[in-house]
């Protein structure tokens, strides 16, 4: 068992809840967020391995949650996952590399299964794990 830390944000509670209890059952601890402002502050107050975050919320969208991630020293390394419902967004967010870095894009629906093998991947590899 693990005792990595990942923060979830997602607007939909039980998009939330599917992952929350994939990673809890695979011995994370989650911390989720509704929003991307809050997700910001759980991203540097929790000192996640990893980040899953929707795109579209609101206060602040997926987009401005990575890039605010990528500009503050505290979580600028900080892996993330980008899960969302549009082809569109994804080529978006592959097209900003260069700003967002260190980011991993799923569509939905998604198998919780292959979140959680993509999570063991990128914890493993970046030899991530503040927590």
């Amino acid at each position: 068992m693990t005792n990595q830390t990942i923060v979830v944000v997602d607007d939909e509670p039980h998009i939330r809840h599917i992952i929350g209890r994939k990673l809890q059952g695979a011995g994370y601890t989650v911390h989720t967020a509704s929003d991307g402002a809050e997700g910001f502050e759980l991203a540097k107050s929790a000192k996640p391995c990893l980040l899953i975050t929707d795109l579209q919320m609101p206060k602040m969208d997926g987009f401005e949650l990575c890039k605010a991630c990528r500009e503050d020293p505290q979580t600028r390394d900080l892996p993330i996952i980008v899960v969302t419902g549009s082809v569109m967004r994804i080529s978006e967010v592959r097209s900003r590399s260069e700003v967002f870095g260190n980011i991993c894009c799923m569509s939905k629906p998604f198998s919780p299964r292959e979140l959680l093998q993509k999570v063991r991947e990128l914890v493993e590899s970046d030899g991530a794990g503040a927590n």
